[in-house]
């Protein structure tokens, strides 16, 4: 892929465009295949601990502060920066029920921004390479670019545990921020 990305050459085998395209279909496939099977299981699994940092460090203070100040105040971040390859942003995409299947394009972005609604409401907008895919999380609103932030940290507490012991079922990040 970085050879065929950047114009390089392939080895003679993959010049066939055809033939590129069929590898590429099937490793797609195969990738699609295990973030996506079990309702997700591995993107959630091997995602909890960077979901985890997030629901602690911007989430869980954004939904509990009445202010933006409070927010640090309660130990949270106003901004979170994250850094992470295509095999990060596809199962992140994926633990969230949003991932399409496609591959992440060179230099994807994932985008979690918080809203104040009023003083008691909090929303999220997730935003992957520009489109917005709010919508597409359960329990938000077909068509909404805004979803109550609540529905976010509650399906995150399910899963997003910064300690992956297997034995430790039900374990969640509930006491954090």
């Amino acid at each position: 892929m970085t050879a065929k990305c950047n114009d390089r050459h392939l080895p003679k085998e993959l010049q066939d465009t055809t033939t590129f395209d069929d590898v590429y279909e099937h490793a797609s496939w195969k990738l699609a295949y295990v973030y996506q099977h079990n309702d997700n299981s591995y993107g959630k699994l091997s995602m909890a601990p960077l979901l985890a940092d997030v629901l602690g460090n911007s989430l869980k203070p954004s939904l509990a502060s009445k202010t933006k100040k409070e927010v640090t105040d309660n130990g949270g971040k106003v901004l979170s920066v994250y850094s992470g390859h295509d095999t990060t942003v596809m199962p992140v995409l994926a633990a969230l029920g949003v991932w399409d299947g496609a591959w992440a394009p060179y230099a994807s972005m994932i985008v979690v921004e918080t809203y104040y609604v009023d003083a008691d409401e909090r929303a999220f907008r997730l935003v992957y390479n520009g489109d917005v895919l709010t919508s597409k999380v359960g329990g938000c609103v077909e068509g909404e670019e805004l979803c109550k932030l609540e529905t976010l940290t509650n399906y995150l507490e399910t899963f997003a545990v910064y300690d992956r012991d297997c034995d430790a079922r039900g374990t969640h990040v509930s006491g954090l921020g």
